[in-house]
């Protein structure tokens, strides 16, 4: 049952990819770039919290969490724990739909479609039940692209349209790039939807507020020389902006951090080295480390409130779609995209946001999804 880590490359085009279009290495991203989740255990733990928010001792020992790390996990214990999510739902009916789920292959959209369903059934707001209903149907279109009989060119025009892509796939000498970068940009505009309806307080904050969308200030610049500066970077940037009026200078910054976490661990150090915070800054900063939601609440949060909408640029609810964001420009420097045209391929972030809400808005009015279905 295990999840295994794969390919994230540019390697296929939307003509070739043999694995699914859409939401191609779509687990990969979530759980091996985003940071949100190292595993897949953690993954169903928090799965199972949020099912079971009045039992306080949910932890990953349990033999569930254990057999499905040791990838030993047979149908009883399986089974066991969808009866604590599922109480109302009967052992036969569980099973059924656990062996449909071992029969089917595991591409992207399947895996997404299986998660889809079961949180579906454990929300409580009919708007977001409606969201995940419209994620189940994004995942049969891209189970009808991988199955509908189309030439390659034909196969990318369509793809193009789901994605807003916009270079020829006969011409366009990037179109890799454009295709992987196409791809996060919509997922992350069906995550920042899902985020406003399940939080009416980050609504709110990004509808009064002076930007289009929750990642704008996190998308790709290029700095004065023309550099690339990338979204964890800018991350990094935005929690030294937060302090600079108290704290002149990054190394004040990090003896801040070190003084927090000396108070916290009981140590009694007036001046405590910042060699070891600084050097975790950068390598995290340069990409050699992944910014992970635990090391900025064990490092940034002893500064503030990471954990709600409060402080909403330093949330860590933030962190999944900017390590995404970031994974993908250190890969399109790999492949020697120019930096302006990874800003630009970014830039288009604001659009995959409002269609992706036209979308949605389609779908809750006639149950069907379509492409074409959006204000232009």
């Amino acid at each position: 049952m295990a999840l295994q880590k794969r390919d994230i490359s540019l390697k296929n085009t939307p003509a070739h990819t043999p694995l699914g279009y859409l939401f191609r290495n779509l687990t990969g991203f979530l759980l091996y770039e985003s940071g949100w989740y190292a595993s897949e255990s953690e993954l169903f733990l928090d799965l199972e919290r949020m099912a079971r928010p009045m039992v306080k001792h949910i932890d990953a020992d349990g033999q569930f969490y254990r057999k499905l790390r040791e990838d030993d996990l047979d149908i009883d214990v399986a089974l066991r724990w969808m009866k604590n999510l599922l109480p109302g739902q009967s052992s036969e009916n569980m099973l059924e739909d656990a062996m449909k789920y071992y029969e089917l292959p595991k591409d992207d959209w399947v895996l997404l479609e299986s998660f889809a369903v079961g949180v579906g059934k454990i929300s409580c707001s009919e708007e977001v039940k409606k969201f995940w209903d419209y994620v189940c149907k994004l995942c049969r279109a891209d189970e009808a692209l991988l199955s509908c009989e189309l030439d390659p060119v034909a196969r990318h025009l369509e793809v193009s349209k789901w994605l807003l892509m916009k270079m020829d796939v006969a011409t366009a000498p990037d179109i890799q790039a454009e295709y992987m970068v196409c791809r996060v940009l919509h997922w992350v505009a069906i995550l920042e939807l899902y985020l406003r309806l399940s939080d009416p307080a980050v609504s709110d904050y990004l509808d009064s507020g002076p930007r289009e969308t929750a990642i704008d200030p996190f998308l790709p610049q290029l700095s004065r020389v023309g550099k690339l500066e990338r979204s964890v970077a800018l991350y990094l940037d935005n929690w030294r902006s937060k302090w600079r009026p108290q704290l002149a200078s990054n190394a004040a910054l990090f003896r801040k951090i070190a003084q927090a976490s000396n108070k916290r661990s009981r140590l009694d150090e007036i001046d405590p080295p910042i060699e070891t915070i600084k050097k975790a800054f950068n390598r995290r900063r340069s990409g050699e480390l992944p910014l992970t939601i635990r090391w900025v609440e064990d490092n940034l949060g002893i500064l503030g409130d990471v954990s709600t909408g409060k402080d909403f640029d330093c949330a860590i609810y933030l962190i999944p779609f900017i390590n995404m964001f970031d994974f993908v420009q250190r890969e399109l420097l790999k492949a020697d995209i120019s930096h302006a045209r990874i800003v630009e391929l970014f830039g288009r972030y604001s659009e995959h946001q409002r269609v992706v809400k036209d979308r949605f808005d389609y779908f809750k009015r006639t149950g069907a999804v379509d492409h074409l279905r959006h204000k232009m």
